[in-house]
């Protein structure tokens, strides 16, 4: 108490504010400890909010390590929690790294605050299936860390190359897909994993030395689920792909591993175990395409009785197995998502804000309830199982007929309309109780009677599929009947079944009737407008308002474009009052239909961010970078032999590998597009935007080199590579040897473009000169001279 007296007064309350506040503390702290009642996360974000204020506070003033401790250990318990049920509000909760560094060393130092983190390297994507419960989940992996999205989590499989940077909290990494500077796609491994030829499983089983002698499955009993019963999983995929797919391999172990049942789910770390004893026992492991991990039936809590890779060849198996669970997750491997129903309350259709997604929600699909029936018709497309010669794309109205999905025929088996409002696809098919495993359909009560509906949002190949019930009410999930119809009035969707019998199903199906501009007659002889003088206005782009589209005559196939070649252009694109697609090169390829060429822009309409993608009928491939609204971007497409690449803005941003059987014949129609895709008489994906400075080549050109020398910043060197090449200076013409016939269909319309100078060719300014530090920099007011290639 003396020594209190000699304190100056400001000192004395600045020391009784301490006490008070580390009092308050405290007592919050034991009344947790007393009434351990559950919060809600309204009330645990308060917490957090309380607690990041005490943090800060205690650092400047006096304290007591063991509460500094304490709110920080309890600061941390709260955020890993807010970490996986909304990742969005934990990064609105961090503390900036100004913060952190008032911290003592003792504390920011530790793995009890976040930290600014960025990893590069291979993604794991992880399916948990509950089946029992009907829940799932998917856990990013990598380089150690769980990552998890504060957006829509990005599409890519087991195997894409990525770099990801966001907040770090133990081994939880947060990150925004949607920012392209904390997550971009590097290299696709595949646009999709398909299932075909000879496949090769090695199987272990594995124990644990806590309970080395529990063996409840024999290595047969594993074995002849897999390769050798009637009802295995070879024979499965034998079925569904009509015989392109064939399982075979064996089963190892016991494997007692040296952990202990009961212990955490390190299941990595047991397989990886596993793993090495079976190498130490000579298993060729390295022969085997996929493998399935074992384990004895008491770990794990049975939370998830299955993980598996998507797009990967690793499986995990914590509950006794079954064929069907394995061809569930083997289907994972292979690429496919979940197969769910689409409730709409009470409504066979709605707008997506009014229906939610249920879980595992088609019974007739073994990606869905678990039963070992057939995938749908869009899983067998995208596998490759059924060919898209028999896909029937609906672009007008009329009366269409399929036959059975089951049957490995020559005619029709699946139907495609566009849901014009959202752009995703419906698709329709037929079963009937056909083959081994979809024998049992004929139990369901009118599974059998006419077309099953399906909805694909967005039509990507690792897409999950959404059963459409058109009988809510009912307690099943019966196909459409004769004489009944499906109606998406905001799809502008009508489908109505004629009939049905064992072979077939006939449909009436009514489509929104597209008018079209009528296409000019090409001029045999084009008239070559002279290119513009420096005294000339330049630096013009074409503009596409939607409506407009280029075509261009190719008569000698000079442009087909089908071992390798390099699309380059300007796109400043417009995303007010946009498509969800948007073409920028089509081509159709008249004895093929179902091949082509279409690189296009995928724009989300409810966060309106674009994306680069591109399809050649039989795969595709897509960057997850945002293409700006309203702003100049460069963008090229490259094949060499199989493999396809996009760049953007130079820097690589997907790349895909597709095999022969998806490559371009050599016979296209002898017209292709800018701006607009036009398989036949009806145009579709119109783009929206300005186009300036398109090149198409017959080589494979150096993009990032010449990017980074400024090269697309002047215009091109037109060399013996160039095919065609427009500048769109007040003109159309093609300024390559082959001097292609070019005309708009539509209102044809020139603005700014992406190179701009004055009359007399001097630049309007430097202010935009690239910098040594950004070399690739887009520049306005540049010369316009002859630059590198």
């Amino acid at each position: 108490m003396d020594n209190f007296r000699h304190l100056t007064w400001r000192k004395r309350i600045s020391l009784l504010a301490s006490l008070l506040l580390l009092l308050l503390i405290g007592f919050g702290f034991l009344l947790r400890s007393i009434n351990p009642t559950y919060k809600n996360r309204a009330a645990e974000t308060n917490d957090i909010i309380r607690l990041n204020q005490q943090l800060l506070q205690l650092t400047r003033l006096p304290r007591s390590d063991s509460s500094l401790y304490a709110i920080a250990l309890r600061r941390k318990e709260l955020l890993l929690k807010e970490l996986k049920q909304n990742p969005k509000a934990f990064l609105n909760h961090v503390l900036s790294p100004d913060k952190i560094a008032y911290l003592p060393i003792e504390i920011k130092n530790s793995d009890l605050v976040e930290k600014e983190t960025k990893l590069e390297g291979r993604i794991d994507v992880l399916h948990f299936d509950d089946f029992n419960n009907k829940t799932s989940g998917t856990i990013y992996r990598m380089s150690g860390y769980n990552l998890h999205f504060s957006e829509d989590p990005p599409q890519v499989l087991t195997g894409t190359i990525v770099v990801a940077s966001g907040i770090a909290l133990n081994s939880e990494l947060v990150v925004n897909p949607s920012d392209p500077g904390r997550f971009q796609i590097k290299i696709k491994p595949k646009a999709k994993t398909q299932a075909v030829g000879d496949i090769k499983i090695a199987s272990l089983l594995i124990n644990f030395a806590d309970n080395p002698s529990y063996q409840p499955y024999t290595a047969e009993q594993v074995k002849n689920m897999l390769f050798d019963y009637s009802l295995s999983v070879n024979n499965y995929y034998k079925e569904v792909s009509f015989n392109q797919v064939r399982l075979s391999g064996n089963v190892f172990g016991y494997y007692t591993i040296p952990f202990s049942g009961n212990s955490n789910c390190d299941y990595e770390a047991w397989s990886s175990s596993a793993w090495a004893m079976a190498q130490q026992a000579s298993v060729p492991l390295q022969d085997y395409d996929h493998y399935i991990y074992v384990f004895a039936d008491n770990v794990c809590g049975q939370a998830f009785p299955a993980i598996a890779q998507l797009g990967g060849n690793e499986i995990w198996l914590f509950n006794t197995p079954s064929n069907a669970v394995i061809a569930h997750e083997l289907g994972h491997n292979f690429g496919l998502n979940h197969a769910n129903y689409l409730n709409c309350n009470g409504e066979p259709i709605d707008r997506y804000s009014n229906c939610t997604e249920v879980g595992y929600g088609d019974p007739y699909d073994v990606m869905g309830a678990g039963n070992m029936f057939h995938t749908n018709a869009f899983n067998m497309i995208t596998e490759g199982w059924i060919p898209a010669s028999r896909v029937i794309n609906v672009s007008e109205s009329g009366t269409y007929t399929i036959s059975p999905l089951e049957l490995s025929s020559t005619l029709p088996q699946a139907i495609r309309v566009l849901k014009r409002d959202t752009n995703d696809y419906y698709y329709l098919e037929y079963r009937q109780p056909i083959g081994v495993f979809d024998a049992p359909l004929s139990a369901y009560a009118g599974a059998t009677r006419g077309v099953l509906i399906h909805l694909v949002r967005g039509n990507l190949l690792e897409a999950t599929t959404l059963y459409i019930n058109n009988y809510p009410s009912t307690s099943s999930f019966p196909a459409l009947a004769d004489g009944d119809s499906f109606e998406d009035t905001n799809g502008a969707v009508s489908i109505t079944q004629i009939s049905h019998d064992d072979n077939k199903v006939i449909l009436s199906v009514v489509v929104p009737k597209i008018t079209l501009t009528p296409t000019p007659t090409p001029t045999p002889t084009p008239t070559i407008t002279p290119t513009p003088s420096a005294t000339s206005q330049s630096g013009k782009a074409l503009y596409f308002d939607g409506a407009s589209y280029l075509q261009t005559q190719d008569t000698g196939n000079k442009v087909a474009l089908t071992s390798q070649f390099t699309f380059e252009a300007w796109i400043k694109p417009d995303h007010a009052t946009v498509s969800n697609f948007q073409t920028l090169l089509s081509r159709y390829y008249q004895s093929q239909p179902d091949l082509y060429y279409h690189l296009f822009l995928y724009t989300n309409k409810e966060t309106d961010k674009s994306e680069l993608r591109f399809s050649n009928g039989k795969k595709g491939i897509g960057s997850s970078e945002v293409i700006p609204a309203n702003d100049w971007t460069h963008i090229t497409l490259t094949r060499n032999g199989n493999t396809f690449t996009l760049f953007i803005n130079g820097q690589t941003a997907a790349s895909g590998d597709f095999d022969p059987t998806g490559q371009i014949p050599t016979n296209p129609q002898n017209v292709f597009y800018l701006g607009a895709w036009r398989p036949s008489s009806t145009v579709f994906y119109q783009y929206h935007g300005a186009m300036d400075a398109v090149r198409i080549s017959n080589t494979v050109r150096d993009v990032v080199n010449n990017w980074n020398s400024g090269a697309y910043l002047r215009p091109y060197v037109v060399d013996g590579y160039t095919q065609a090449y427009w500048r769109f200076e007040n003109n159309l013409t093609d300024q390559s040897q082959n001097n292609l016939s070019s005309t708009v269909v539509g209102t044809t319309t020139y603005v700014p473009g992406k190179e701009s100078s004055d009359p007399n060719g001097e630049p309007l300014g430097s202010a935009n000169q690239p910098s040594a530090n950004q070399p690739g920099r887009l520049v306005f007011g540049l010369v316009r001279r002859a630059g590198l290639n």
